[in-house]
């Protein structure tokens, strides 16, 4: 669990009864020079996005899979959507 509302007393144990399995809070770690103010579970959203935007993982997408080895032309398809769209 992640965002302010996972700081409400006793959430972990509504989310795990509802989800059917266990949960834990959410926390930026080994994030070098990150203040202290923005290391709890209400920043971890935030820390995680801003991460993902200031290295993003475009060697994802480089690969070309084998059409074959994935079940034909519709994966292949798929790939080539996501690869043109994302």
């Amino acid at each position: 669990l992640t965002g302010g509302a996972s700081q409400i007393p006793g959430i972990d144990n509504i989310a795990s009864k509802i989800l059917g399995q266990q949960v834990r809070l959410g926390r930026p770690m080994r994030i070098h020079r990150l203040p202290q103010a923005y290391s709890g579970p209400s920043c971890a959203g935030l820390v995680g996005l801003s991460l993902f935007a200031a290295h993003p993982q475009d060697e994802w997408w480089d690969f070309s899979p084998r059409s074959k080895s994935f079940g034909g032309k519709s994966v292949s398809r798929a790939f080539r959507w996501l690869r043109d769209n994302w």
